[in-house]
C-alpha cells in the first residue's frame, strides 16, 4: 500500500484464505495401437464405450487387446485420455479432383491436424485419418447450376443398400437450402460399411470457393479451411482459378483410395506414444494402462512415463503366452524377471488374463486385466478415497469375467506375491477378485503398496499446486505460517478420511535457516505416517474352561 501525504483513508485488501483444492485421480491414459480411425499421436478424451466406438472404430482381431483395455476402464471411469498409434506404412484415402480426371489416389499418411497443416498438398480428397476405412468414402460434390431441381441437368446420385441400387436422388433434396450462391458448392460424404454393401451419407456441406468466405453462422467457410476444420471424415485442398473449373461437380463422384491399415504397431510405436503422454504435462492423468503393448514398451510407461511424471501410476500385465494354458505362476514370475520389469512404486503388475464376450464380432477374447485393475482404483476413487486399497472383496471385484486363464492357488499366489505380481482369482459366491495390493517396489517399505503410492501421489501433486502461490514471497515468518496454516488443515481432513495415522509440517526457522534464505530456498518437511492395507488377518479361537470369566483370560 502507497503511503499517504494527506490524511486519508485507504482500503486494501489482503487475501489470506489460500486453501489446498481438490485434484483428479481418476483419469486413465492409454496408448492404443491399430485403431481402425481416429487422430494419431494426439491425446483424445473418450468418455464411454459408445464414444470410443463412434470415434475409434469398433475391435478386430488386431486391436482387440487394447480397444477392450479402453473399454473395461470405462466401465468404471468416464474419464480416458487415448493416444492412437500407428506404424509408418499406414495410409489416409485420397481422391484426385483435377477438373474432368477424378478417381482414386494413392493414399497419404496424415496423422492428425498439425500434422495436415504442415504439408503441402494440391487437389485432393482425403479421409481425415489413416486407416483402410477410408477407401470406404465418396464425396457427390454439386455446382450451383446443378443444385437446383429445376436445373437442365439437376446432380443426381445413388446408394447401394444390401448390394441393391436406388433409384436416383437428387442432390437438394438432402439439404433444407433450395439454390446455393455462385461461388459456392455442395458436398455429400458417402460411407459403404463394406459389410453388406450399404452406403450411408454421413456428412452434408455446403462450402465457398472464395478464401476467407464465412456463413451465416459466422464460420470460415471456404473450401479447405471448412473441411479441415469442421469434417469428421475429409480434408480437402483444391485452387479455384475461375469459374470454368467448377465443371469437376458436374455427373461426377469422388471414390477414395489407397487407405492403409499398415503394419501392426510394435514397441518402437507404443513408446512415441507414450512419449506424447510424458511431455503433454498440462494434461492430468493418474492411472496409465498399457493394454496390450509389448514388455518393452510396459518397462517404458513405468520408468519414463509414470515415473518421470510422479503423479500417476502405471499398471502392466503380463504377455499373453506366459499365462494362457500355462497356469504356471513360476513361468509368469521368471517371465517378468528376465523382461526386466524395473523395480518401482510407480508401477503395478497383475497376474492373469481374463476370458471375455466380444459383442461386436460375436465371439470369445482373452484380454489382459490391466484396464479393470486402473478401473478398481478409479472406482475406489469415487466410493472411498485414492489411499484406500483397490483391492479385496470389498473394493477388487472385476467386471465382465467369463473365465480366468489360470485359477491360482494359495501355494502360487504366496509365489507370485512375494514377486510382486497381484493374483487375481475366482471365489465361489464372490466372483472375479483382485486378491493383491502391491507395487512393483522390490525394496521393502510402506510404498510396496499401491494405496501408499497414491496417497503420496494426491498429497505430492495436492500441496505443490497450491504451493507456488508462495514463489517470490518473502522468506520470513509471515510466509512460513501462511504455508502450514494451508497443510495442515488439509492434512487433518486426509488423516479424519482414514489416509493417515498422524503427521507433522515443519516449515520455520530450523529448516529455513539464514543460509537457505540467502540462496533463495525455502524448505518445508511433511513428515506422513500412511495408513496400511490388512495383507494377513490372524484369528485365534481359544477355548476356556466354563467357570473362567473371560474379563480374566482376554488378551
Amino acid at each position: 500500500m502507497a503511503f499517504s501525504v494527506s490524511p486519508a483513508v485507504l482500503v486494501n485488501e489482503i487475501d489470506n484464505t489460500n486453501t489446498i483444492g481438490a485434484i483428479s485421480t481418476s483419469i486413465g491414459a492409454l496408448v492404443a495401437g491399430n485403431l481402425q480411425w481416429g487422430s494419431c499421436g494426439t491425446i483424445e478424451q473418450v468418455v464411454s464405450e459408445d464414444d470410443l466406438k463412434d470415434r475409434f472404430g469398433a475391435p478386430n482381431d488386431i486391436n482387440y487387446k487394447d480397444w477392450f483395455t479402453a473399454s473395461n476402464f470405462l466401465q468404471y471411469s468416464k474419464n480416458l485420455q487415448l493416444v492412437r498409434v500407428v506404424e509408418d506404412t499406414a495410409r489416409n484415402a485420397t481422391a484426385t479432383i483435377t477438373s474432368g480426371a477424378p478417381g482414386p489416389g494413392q493414399g497419404q499418411l496424415i496423422k492428425n491436424a498439425s500434422e495436415y497443416s504442415t504439408l503441402v498438398l494440391t487437389e485432393f480428397f482425403a479421409a481425415k485419418y489413416p486407416s483402410s476405412l477410408g477407401n470406404s468414402l465418396r464425396v457427390v460434390g454439386a455446382i450451383p447450376d446443378d443444385f437446383q431441381s429445376s436445373a437442365s441437368t439437376p446432380k443426381t446420385f445413388t446408394l447401394q443398400t444390401d448390394g441393391a441400387t436406388s433409384a436416383p436422388i437428387l442432390v437438394n433434396s438432402l439439404f433444407d437450402e433450395s439454390s446455393i450462391a455462385a461461388d459456392e458448392l455442395a458436398l455429400l460424404v458417402i460411407f459403404n460399411d463394406g459389410l453388406v454393401d450399404t452406403d450411408t451419407v454421413v456428412e452434408r456441406m455446403i462450402v465457398s470457393t472464395t478464401p476467407g468466405a464465412k456463413n451465416g453462422a459466422g464460420q470460415i467457410y471456404y473450401f479447405d479451411n471448412y473441411l479441415e476444420q469442421y469434417s469428421d471424415w475429409l480434408y480437402g485442398n483444391y485452387s479455384f482459378p475461375d469459374a470454368e473449373i467448377f465443371t469437376w461437380g458436374i455427373g461426377e463422384d469422388f471414390q477414395l483410395g489407397g487407405g492403409q491399415n499398415g503394419a501392426v504397431a510394435e514397441g518402437a510405436e507404443y513408446i512415441l506414444g507414450l512419449d506424447v503422454i510424458a511431455a503433454a504435462t498440462e494434461v492430468d492423468i493418474s492411472l496409465l494402462m498399457t493394454g496390450g503393448a509389448p514388455l518393452v514398451a510396459s518397462n517404458y510407461a513405468i520408468d519414463n512415463v509414470a515415473g518421470v511424471r510422479k503423479d500417476c501410476m502405471a499398471f502392466v500385465s503380463p504377455a499373453q503366452e506366459d499365462v494362457i494354458n500355462e497356469n504356471n505362476a513360476a513361468k509368469m514370475i521368471l517371465a517378468k524377471d528376465d523382461g526386466l520389469v524395473p523395480s518401482s512404486s510407480y508401477g503395478s503388475m497383475d497376474g492373469n488374463y481374463k476370458y471375455m464376450y466380444d459383442k461386436y464380432a460375436d465371439i470369445y477374447r482373452w484380454v489382459p486385466f490391466n484396464g479393470d485393475i486402473a478401473g478398481l482404483c478409479a472406482l475406489t476413487d469415487n466410493t472411498n478415497d485414492p489411499w484406500f486399497s483397490p483391492a479385496g472383496f470389498n473394493r477388487g471385484r472385476i467386471r465382465g469375467t467369463v473365465k480366468l486363464a489360470m485359477q491360482p492357488s494359495k501355494a502360487a499366489r504366496d509365489e507370485m506375491y512375494k514377486n510382486n505380481i497381484n493374483p487375481i482369482a475366482s471365489f465361489p459366491g464372490d466372483g472375479v477378485v483382485l486378491f493383491g495390493d502391491k507395487t512393483l517396489q522390490a525394496k521393502s517399505s510402506a510404498f510396496q503398496f499401491i494405496n501408499v503410492r497414491r496417497l503420496f501421489i494426491v498429497l505430492e501433486k495436492s500441496i505443490s499446486t497450491a504451493a507456488k502461490y508462495q514463489l517470490f514471497e518473502f522468506n520470513d515468518a509471515q510466509t512460513q505460517a501462511t504455508f502450514r496454516n494451508m497443510v495442515e488443515p488439509f492434512l487433518r481432513r486426509v488423516k479424519g478420511r482414514r489416509g493417515v495415522y498422524d503427521y507433522r509440517v515443519v516449515a520455520d526457522a530450523t529448516v529455513n535457516t539464514p543460509a537457505i534464505i540467502d540462496a533463495g530456498e525455502f524448505v518445508a518437511e511433511i513428515y506422513i505416517k500412511p495408513s496400511r492395507s490388512i495383507q494377513v488377518m490372524n484369528l485365534h479361537f481359544i477355548a476356556t474352561k466354563t467357570g473362567v470369566a473371560f474379563e480374566e483370560s482376554a488378551g
